[in-house]
């Protein structure tokens, strides 16, 4: 008996030690854990501060924008159309508001020819020779013997540097294009459609 009391007491005294050694492990988790649920609350307190601004901020842009559009109106003047336009309120929320639309003066716009590149006239001559027809990208690849992408950025250079065409969906879903009426060509093109000849 005396030997097995021995190992009895050894292993009272190893699981002591354990449950020591645990408990003081589980006492530094703890501070830890505090530590981080500390550093936690401030970062969600400065993400609160920092949103707080934001609101502001977009509070303050609301009421210039709405400034600005009313100065806007006042110079441009009436037209009957309206258009739907959205905002974004402080708190987040989409509003939307029915405003209507200034048309600028019927002055023509005249286009100096010689902004467009040589490709870029080729494909204004291919629409005025065929005014009567709306022509897609294919149509004026085969007419100018390109590939239609290669039309179709050049298409999108001369939409940039002027607004000349009215696109049009035909019944297989593609884009067709004609010029708008009352274009002419002088030594700038001009749209004459408001005035008569």
């Amino acid at each position: 008996m005396g030997l097995f009391d021995l190992f009895r007491k050894k292993r009272k005294r190893t699981t002591k030690r354990r449950s020591r050694k645990i408990s003081a492990i589980r006492k530094n988790n703890a501070a830890l854990f505090e530590e981080d649920i500390k550093g936690i609350k401030s970062e969600l307190g400065m993400i609160n501060i920092i949103l707080r601004r934001h609101d502001q901020d977009i509070g303050e842009n609301s009421i210039l924008l709405k400034k600005h559009s009313q100065r806007l109106e006042q110079l441009v003047g009436n037209n009957p159309t309206s258009q739907t336009i959205a905002t974004i309120s402080p708190s987040g929320r989409l509003n939307q508001s029915t405003m209507p639309v200034r048309s600028i003066s019927s002055v023509p716009q005249k286009f100096d020819i010689n902004r467009f590149s040589n490709q870029e006239k080729r494909i204004l001559a291919a629409f005025f020779d065929h005014q009567d027809m709306a022509l897609s990208y294919r149509d004026l690849a085969k007419m100018l013997n390109k590939a239609p992408t290669t039309v179709k950025n050049q298409m999108h250079n001369i939409n940039m540097k002027a607004d000349l065409f009215q696109k049009t969906i035909d019944n297989d879903q593609r884009g067709r294009f004609r010029l708008k009426d009352g274009l002419k060509i002088e030594k700038y093109l001009t749209n004459r459609a408001d005035q008569s000849d």
